[in-house]
């Protein structure tokens, strides 16, 4: 397994308003991880708040590239906003052509 670490930063102000204060950060106690393509879920070992942006640390099997993965989406239980399950799915490749 290899250790990693993801900011969720990268979400607007009404994403952010379930994991920006500290009942938002407990609720990403339960949450799991979900990659696109992979069948496992993995859970959040620990989180923290890191200059005011939530960090969720995880670790995952080595054969998985984590690079290749962007965080989606928050996906939560809108009548209470606990937090079920953060989405990565795969970066697409941009290309150029002249």
């Amino acid at each position: 397994m290899i250790a990693y670490s993801y900011r969720l930063d990268g979400f607007d102000d009404a994403g952010m308003k379930i994991v920006t204060n500290n009942a938002g950060l407990v609720s990403l106690n339960d949450a799991w991880i979900e990659l696109a393509g992979v069948e496992q879920r993995f859970p959040i070992d620990w989180l923290e708040i890191v200059d005011g942006i939530p960090t969720v640390h995880f670790d995952l099997p080595d054969e998985i590239e984590f690079n290749v993965f962007v965080c989606g989406g928050i996906e939560y239980f809108p009548d209470t906003g606990k937090i079920r399950k953060l989405y990565f799915m795969r970066r697409v490749a941009t290309w150029t052509s002249r």
